[in-house]
C-alpha cells in the first residue's frame, strides 16, 4: 500500500511540475509578445523628437529645454535623488532626443507637482 501511495505522489508531482512549466512558458511568451508590440508601436518619425522638435512641442526655445535638463541633473547630483519624473531624454554624441510619450508623462508630472524652473538662473524652485 505504501508503494502505491508513493507512486501516486510521484505521479502527482510530475503532473504539477508539468503544468507549472507549461504555465510559465505561456506567461513568458505572452510577456515577450506584449513587449514586442510596444516596440512595434513606436513610430520613430513622429514619436522620437530632436531637441528642436521637443522645444517646439513645448513652445520653448532649445536653451530653456537644455537648462531644464541641467537644473534637474544638478538637483539629482546635489541631493542624490529627484522627486517625480525627470526630464526624459537620451543623448547620442551631442544630440538630444526625447520619446514623445515620455515627454507627455513628464509634462503631466511637472504640472501636477507645480514645478517652477528659472532657466535664467539655472535653478529649480519648489
Amino acid at each position: 500500500m505504501k508503494k502505491i501511495n508513493k507512486e501516486i505522489y510521484i505521479l502527482l508531482s510530475a503532473i504539477i511540475l508539468g503544468i507549472s512549466l507549461i504555465a510559465s512558458s505561456y506567461i513568458f511568451v505572452s510577456y515577450n509578445n506584449s513587449k514586442d508590440k510596444k516596440i512595434e508601436n513606436i513610430n520613430t518619425s513622429t514619436d522620437v523628437m530632436t531637441l528642436e522638435q521637443t522645444a517646439a512641442y513645448m513652445k520653448m526655445n532649445k536653451k530653456d529645454v537644455l537648462n531644464i535638463i541641467k537644473i534637474e541633473q544638478e538637483r539629482l547630483n546635489k541631493y542624490n535623488g529627484f522627486s517625480g519624473e525627470m526630464f526624459p531624454f537620451f543623448k547620442v554624441d551631442n544630440n538630444y532626443y526625447t520619446y514623445k510619450e515620455d515627454l507627455k508623462e513628464w509634462l503631466h508630472d511637472s504640472c501636477s507637482d507645480q514645478r517652477e524652473y528659472d532657466t535664467n538662473l539655472n535653478k529649480m524652485q519648489k
